[in-house]
């Protein structure tokens, strides 16, 4: 469930009670239910608000494009995801060098709240190489050298090593 994700005149709703009202019925059918919510960069504060401790888990779905310190949960635990590829459009979207690096700095962070991190594409055949930092970071306890990446991307990808290859995904990366 997530109310007003695209928008829409909300201002004569009592937005928690309608909040707490949707919880409340999905955990009369499943007690050990948890409201998944998408955060898009403005999260709205009376969702967290309405709900009980353990009830929300926030994904952000534009995490790798912000810093670290902009990403705002309002307190509730969340994961590091992203929508890049809206529709499957082609173009190159979200920052390869924050999705390789910044999950870490929330994990080090001893005030984020953060569970871990997911994908949330919505076209899995653009932008191979985010997809593979995200892939590559759900594993890993620290993060890569973004240059470490590059290579171990080239190789993976394309099966051998070639200078004019790896200085051309050096320029998409950074």
């Amino acid at each position: 469930v997530d109310p007003f994700h695209e928008g829409g005149d909300c201002s004569k709703i009592d937005l928690k009670s309608f909040v707490l009202g949707n919880f409340n019925k999905m955990r009369e059918h499943c007690p050990e239910a948890v409201w998944v919510l998408q955060e898009w960069g403005e999260p709205k504060s009376y969702l967290a608000e309405s709900m009980p401790d353990g009830g929300m888990v926030m994904v952000s779905l534009s995490a790798d494009n912000k810093d670290p310190d902009a990403v705002d949960t309002t307190g509730a635990p969340w994961c590091y995801c992203s929508v890049n590829y809206f529709g499957g459009q082609y173009s190159f979207r979200g920052d390869a060098q924050l999705a390789l690096l910044n999950p870490f700095k929330h994990l080090e962070n001893n005030t984020s709240n953060i569970l871990g991190i997911g994908m949330m594409p919505e076209a899995v055949n653009c932008g191979e190489m985010i997809y593979s930092i995200y892939a590559e970071n759900t594993y890993r306890i620290a993060p890569m050298e973004p240059d470490v990446f590059i290579r171990k991307y080239m190789i993976e990808r394309y099966g051998s090593e070639n200078e004019r290859l790896y200085e051309a995904l050096k320029k998409v990366f950074y």
